[in-house]
């Protein structure tokens, strides 16, 4: 019998690096990148998103600051600014703090 050296003998299976397919890749960045977006919308929802709803819900209540207690009164809340003989002075104040606000 002849002695066979192990260098001279070919590999039986070839070992292959391989990177991950283009998918996987592209599914980890997306993941990433929205892992990086969470504290941004988290913060939008809690100081921006949560106060206007809020203020929303509280426009159709009659508040007491004094002994804490809400009355639900629908749209009479904004009845009673629509017949308010002042709109007329507070929608030109307004008026006028916004242009004077935007030109300065």
């Amino acid at each position: 019998m002849a002695s066979t050296n192990m260098l001279d003998q070919q590999p039986t299976a070839e070992i292959r690096m391989t990177s991950p397919p283009r998918a996987t890749i592209f599914h980890q960045q997306q993941f990433v990148g929205g892992m990086f977006i969470v504290p941004a919308v988290l913060f939008m929802l809690i100081f921006v998103a949560y106060p206007v709803f809020d203020a929303i819900r509280l426009s159709f209540y009659s508040l007491s600051i004094f002994d804490n207690s809400e009355q639900f009164v629908g749209l009479g809340n904004y009845l009673e600014i629509l017949t308010s003989p002042k709109l007329p002075t507070i929608a030109w104040n307004t008026f006028v703090w916004t242009v004077t606000s935007l030109a300065g």
